[in-house]
């Protein structure tokens, strides 16, 4: 019987209210499962049952409980689960390469789909291009302006470093007329003018050979990819409806605006309704139209039963106007979207500043990182996979909301709270168990010392431990799981030998357990994106 079929059973056999809270003791490794008041149970499993404080605490015999708990982890089981999920996260402008908040935003949205994936969910993995509007005319812009026809090639720079070098050379010679040029540039490529269409075609290219490069090296992968320029146009023909219908209307300046209730949003300092605009006067497109009309896409392409935005915290506002606007034009899937916002990434200052000024590339990060990795531990093997595991680690250590300040030396150590060390004890176990052989009926009495008990009960724990971290849409929660569960790996390892035990029926329990440690610390690198490596 599985760990799973126990508790279900229990609950079988207690009030249709009951609830269960599992905790392993550490001392004597007993599961008190607590139910509503009731001690009629009949099960060969129980050792004892008691009354306190109006709870029944019921007590599985250890031998079973633990074999229950490790052959269910061996058994690698999933239930499938109907509902559909539906995550979109990135979304790069094409101005300009991956920074550091983008890998943030990346590593969140792939770890929780992963989690809603080891979950049984059927998950998709979306990748918004925003590959239109006014900011990319401004790179375009000033290529067309200062570039004299230089190529990524002739300078021997990463393709979109080389756009994000343009975005930035327009920012620092910005003026009134340069950015009438720039809404002058997004009209010509609305009305598909030949050379415009030619050099946006060029350029954004250009940005994603550079990005499909950093995707493969730091792992970033989607199911589905939209372009924002070939869906703009959806969210126009919603706003000609939601026109008639009176849920929009012209302002005295000719774009088209939504008012916002006051009870949602409160009202203007002179007393008046907010209002937001949903597309300019001139009918060229702001961010609010393309995105009525990619939300009304994705829920015809795949029905989703909840569609996760991963979207950094200032935009908290702006989509609290998407959803309600979505709401008033009667998608009732509108109840079903979900923005995952996320803090800032702070690392020391003046450390790996990119040559397109302040911000923090992805490319550079992992690059140096890895530096440090070769520099610290003296090698060359692997140096990229651990690196990528201190960063993954870092960025979804805490939950999203909270700010991160990234502690570089610290990341890659193989103490404490790191990917690396997480790494370390699964190539820890794995040696063990490339020297010795499992027999098919262990005596898990045996396993009774606190370090062993301690391991068996954060491996019991793993699949709540995800289902919280799914309901909470907080990789933070598994992260520190992972974390918690490699601590307790190693307290084990240390205190109680495995193949050097003073007998072999404790041999063989200790290498089940091992065993069942390596499937769930696998299950979780996994889910985190890290490398799961056989040496360090």
């Amino acid at each position: 019987m599985y760990f799973s079929e126990i508790k279900q059973l229990i609950l079988k056999n207690l009030d249709k209210n009951a609830t269960l809270k599992v905790c392993l003791d550490e001392k004597f490794g007993d599961l008190a499962v607590y139910g509503l008041k009731n001690n009629d149970l009949d099960c060969d499993f129980i050792e004892k049952t008691q009354i306190i404080n109006n709870f029944l605490n019921i007590f599985i015999k250890k031998p079973i409980l633990f074999e229950s708990i490790i052959r269910e982890i061996l058994d690698k089981r999933v239930k499938k689960n109907k509902e559909r999920i539906i995550l979109e996260y990135l979304s790069p402008n094409t101005n300009k390469p991956l920074h550091v908040g983008h890998l943030r935003n990346g590593f969140l949205g792939m770890t929780l789909a992963n989690i809603f994936k080891e979950l049984g969910y059927s998950v998709s993995r979306i990748n918004l291009i925003n590959d239109r509007g006014e900011h990319i005319c401004k790179s375009m812009l000033a290529y067309q302006k200062w570039g004299k026809g230089q190529t990524p090639e002739s300078l021997g720079m990463k393709p979109d470093h080389f756009i994000g070098y343009w975005y930035v050379m327009y920012s620092q010679k910005e003026t009134p007329e340069l950015r009438e040029e720039v809404h002058e540039m997004l009209r010509k490529w609305e009305q598909k003018d030949r050379k415009i269409l030619a050099l946006w075609k060029k350029m954004n290219n250009w940005v994603y050979k550079g990005f499909e490069q950093t995707y493969k090296k730091t792992g970033l992968e989607f199911d589905k990819t939209y372009y924002e320029s070939k869906v703009y146009q959806l969210g126009k023909k919603i706003i000609e409806k939601g026109i008639k219908k009176g849920i929009f209307y012209k302002g005295k300046q000719g774009d088209v605006l939504f008012d916002l209730p006051e009870k949602e949003f409160g009202l203007n300092k002179d007393g008046s309704l907010k209002k937001i605009t949903v597309l300019r006067k001139d009918k060229t497109s702001v961010y609010l139209t393309q995105d009525l009309g990619i939300a009304n896409l994705k829920y015809k392409d795949f029905k989703f039963n909840k569609s996760i935005y991963v979207v950094g915290l200032e935009q908290d506002y702006y989509f609290k106007c998407l959803f309600y606007i979505l709401k008033s034009l009667g998608y009732k899937w509108a109840e079903k979207c979900f923005h995952l916002s996320y803090g800032m990434v702070y690392l020391p200052e003046g450390k790996m500043k990119s040559r397109e000024g302040k911000v923090i590339d992805a490319d550079n990060l992992v690059d140096d990182i890895q530096k440090l990795v070769e520099k610290k531990y003296d090698l060359k093997d692997n140096s990229l996979e651990i690196a990528l595991s201190a960063i993954k680690f870092n960025l979804l250590l805490i939950q999203p909301k909270q700010d991160i300040h990234f502690n570089l030396e610290k990341s890659i150590a193989l103490e404490g709270k790191t990917g690396p060390y997480c790494q370390y004890s699964l190539v820890r176990a794995l040696s063990i168990l490339e020297k010795a052989k499992l027999f098919k009926n262990p005596n898990f009495s045996k396993l009774l010392l606190e370090k062993e008990i301690i391991l068996i009960r954060q491996l019991s724990t793993y699949s709540e431990v995800l289902q919280r971290s799914a309901e909470s849409f907080n990789p933070g929660l598994f992260t520190n799981y992972v974390y918690e569960l490699a601590k307790s790996f190693n307290q084990f390892y240390d205190s109680c030998p495995v193949l050097k035990a003073k007998d072999e029926e404790t041999i063989q329990a200790r290498l089940y357990l091992v065993k069942a440690f390596s499937i769930i610390m696998e299950k979780g690198l996994n889910i985190l994106n890290i490398s799961c490596l056989k040496k360090m």
